[in-house]
């Protein structure tokens, strides 16, 4: 089982994450903010704008974030409270007893992390037929809402599998592969 979850572990965050999803959420983001600009010059430059530009940069900008929770939890980059980890393992105590109680700690945060994202799925999932059916706009009435919760329902799955992934790895005391580009 080890095995094949390392094997997972390394095709989820060096292939799928690396190689997907991260140039997806660029290629959102940068598209919004090239928008945004567009329309700074449109409205002052020649008083003109698109009615629906608003809408589709934010939509842009927070659909390519919820892509990126993933990507970020992969590499831990995500904001985080590290001083009971760093007091338990200050580098003239540390012994492997000390980096395996933070390996467990960080593995329990995992489990808890995956399930609150579980229910925030759980209840996110119905929101994506009620507003389909409720025929539910965004504020410039040009775009329909429901495929963002589609975005962000996948970024949520996203994270919580790269949460019990990070935990599966954390709790048998195995570190996540890292891809050939970052050991150099």
């Amino acid at each position: 089982m080890d095995r094949f979850v390392v094997a997972l572990a390394n095709w989820w965050g060096n292939q799928f994450l690396k190689k997907i999803c991260t140039p997806l959420a660029m290629a959102l983001f940068i598209s919004g903010t090239a928008l945004a600009i567009l329309e700074v010059v449109r409205r002052y430059v020649f008083g003109v704008s698109f009615v629906w530009q608003q809408d589709f940069v934010v939509a842009a900008v927070l659909t390519g974030t919820c892509v990126y929770f993933a990507v970020t939890e992969w590499g831990h980059a995500h904001i985080a409270v590290t001083f009971i980890r760093e007091m338990v393992e200050l580098p003239k105590y540390t012994t492997p007893r000390r980096v395996r109680i933070t390996q467990l700690m960080q593995a329990t945060a995992d489990v808890i992390t995956t399930l609150f994202l579980t229910l925030l799925i759980i209840w996110g999932l119905p929101m994506i037929s009620q507003y389909k059916a409720l025929g539910i706009k965004m504020p410039s009435q040009s775009f329909p809402f429901w495929p963002f919760w589609v975005f962000f329902m996948i970024g949520l799955i996203m994270y919580a599998v790269t949460g019990l992934i990070h935990a599966y790895l954390g709790f048998r005391g195995i570190a996540p592969p890292i891809s050939p580009e970052d050991e150099l």
